[in-house]
This record gives structure tokens, sequence and C-alpha cells, in this order.
């Protein structure tokens, strides 16, 4: 129910106007069933873990911060020190591209790198852009990576 929140019209309307716009697409009315399929398929969430995550990661802030505790751990960014990939949708409205930029800077890797891509949440996925550029470099960049570890 928070996604449908975020964007009534789009998932009360607009998919379908897609839906039917794409109809003659081979393929589309399938990976569309697929995707809604998918979409409805969630387990819900508590409600106190939801509070939780809003008040600490967002109002708060407290991850970027290395203010959070998990199971009464304080968690530090700078810990990570393994290679990390962050891959941005600029259009995203579930993890808005602000929320995502500073991860790069703010962990302790020496191999920090951010992807950024013109799509939304689900663009950076299951989209045409997703399998034609997306997964593509970050598959090579894993690969460059394994490769450097002689594995």
């Amino acid at each position: 129910m928070g996604f449908d929140s975020m964007a009534p019209v789009h998932h009360l309307l607009d998919k379908y106007v897609g839906l039917y716009r794409n109809k003659d697409r081979e393929g589309y009315e399938e990976m569309f069933g697929l995707f809604e399929r998918w979409l409805n398929s969630d387990v819900p969430l508590a409600g106190q873990i939801f509070r939780e995550m809003i008040e600490e990661l967002f109002r708060h802030n407290r991850l970027l911060e290395n203010r959070l505790e998990v199971g009464g751990q304080r968690v530090d960014l700078r810990d990570i020190t393994c290679p990390i990939l962050n891959v941005i949708g600029e259009y995203d409205d579930v993890v808005h591209p602000e929320a995502s930029r500073p991860l790069a800077e703010a962990v302790g890797s020496q191999d920090a790198q951010t992807l950024y891509f013109p799509t939304g949440h689900m663009g950076m996925a299951v989209s045409t852009l997703a399998h034609k550029q997306i997964w593509p470099q970050i598959g090579a960049w894993l690969k460059e990576r394994d490769c450097a570890r002689g594995h």
C-alpha cells in the first residue's frame, strides 16, 4: 500500500493505459502480468519495523550519519571495505537519487563507484534499458573484480 500511495494515479490508471498502448508489442502483456503478480506477492512489512525504518533511516538519516543501531550494534558505513557499486535511477521515486548519491563517499571502500541511468525504480530492473545497458555494465563491473582476485 505504501508504494500505491506514492503514485496513486499511476497505480490505478496510468499503467493500464500503458498496457493498452503496448498491446501489440510482443511479450508486453505477458511481462505486465508477471510484473503485477510479483508486485502483489510481497510479504507485508510489520508495522513496527516500517515505523522504525521511517524514523531511523528517513527522518533522522541515522545510517548515513553512522548512528543507526541494529541488534544493539552501531552500523558504521566506513566499516564497509569491499568493492561497492551504487546503481542509481535518475527518476527513481522509491529510492530518491539524492538518498543514494552519498553512499560511495560514505563507505570505507577504496573501490566505490556510482552509475547513473535515466530511468525509474522498476526500470532499473526490467526495462529495455536495463537489459541493454544496466545489467551488462553491472556484469562487467563484477567480472572485472572477480578476475582481479584470480577467480
